[in-house]
């Protein structure tokens, strides 16, 4: 059992699931990208999940969520990431997504993982991250989702990564929902719910016990410039559908225009 126990909350229409595990300020460990200094920078990983519509095929049409871990060693924070830690990502994210797949369009199907790395820019460079250039790692796990009828792409919910600042709080928006996930109301139904934040809990708890770290960067604190990683304490969803307006088809299979007068 690694240090941070299990606990559940509940609250009316919202579930929050969460970690008790140590609060985490990296503030005090980031070496940020200052160029020329022989102190190496300090780095994580961005990941991102891939899904292709099958229907579409149009790759403009691929859909995204994107979450951010630490690799935390013995205490600290590691810049290094071995295949192990790859392969143990690969391990947390195969249930994740076999837990999403009932509740997703059965037209989506994920194709690729991709990781980059991340660093940022020392406070004198208005731009917070340093480019990160191409990924360091791409997984293709070629899952297809099942859920049963169609939805409009941007239909969505989110998955709330809630940190130690409320105004810097993370979220990842999940991809296109299946009918069955909504109850007669227009509220997801409650079970689905559950599902999701189950779905998102178990994944970073999986990820903590292997001491990798998922993390929400922060760069304005109280409109002030930060350059500091705030560690996830929780996961939250509730039963309110939310609009992914990027995620609108790119193309047009149909228009009509009618002349006044």
């Amino acid at each position: 059992m690694p240090p941070w126990a299990k606990v559940l909350w509940w609250i009316t229409e919202t579930v929050i699931y969460g970690a008790v595990h140590d609060q985490f300020d990296y503030g005090a460990e980031i070496t940020p990208l200052k160029p020329g200094d022989p102190q190496p920078a300090t780095t994580w990983r961005k990941f991102i999940c891939e899904w292709e519509d099958t229907v579409s095929q149009d790759p403009a049409d691929t859909q995204q969520l994107s979450f951010e871990l630490v690799n935390y060693t013995n205490g600290s924070i590691d810049n290094s990431w071995t295949s192990g830690d790859y392969t143990q990502v690969e391990t947390a994210l195969t249930p994740f997504f076999a837990n999403l797949s009932s509740s997703l369009i059965g037209r989506l199907k994920v194709t690729k993982v991709s990781s980059y790395i991340r660093q940022f820019n020392d406070m004198s460079n208005a731009k917070p991250f340093a480019d990160s250039g191409p990924p360091e790692w791409v997984w293709t796990p070629n899952v297809a989702m099942t859920g049963a009828g169609t939805m409009p792409p941007q239909v969505s919910t989110t998955i709330t990564e809630l940190t130690a600042s409320r105004a810097n709080w993370g979220r990842f928006y999940l991809p296109t929902l299946a009918p069955i996930a909504f109850a007669t109301s227009g509220r997801l139904a409650t079970q689905y719910v559950d599902g999701f934040a189950g779905a998102a809990h178990t994944l970073y708890n999986t990820l903590y016990g292997d001491q990798l770290v998922p993390v929400v960067p922060t760069t304005s604190v109280q409109k002030n410039w930060s350059r500091t990683l705030q560690s996830v304490s929780a996961v939250q969803c509730d039963d309110v559908s939310d609009v992914h307006r990027s995620r609108r088809f790119k193309a047009t299979a149909y228009r009509r225009t009618d002349p006044i007068p």
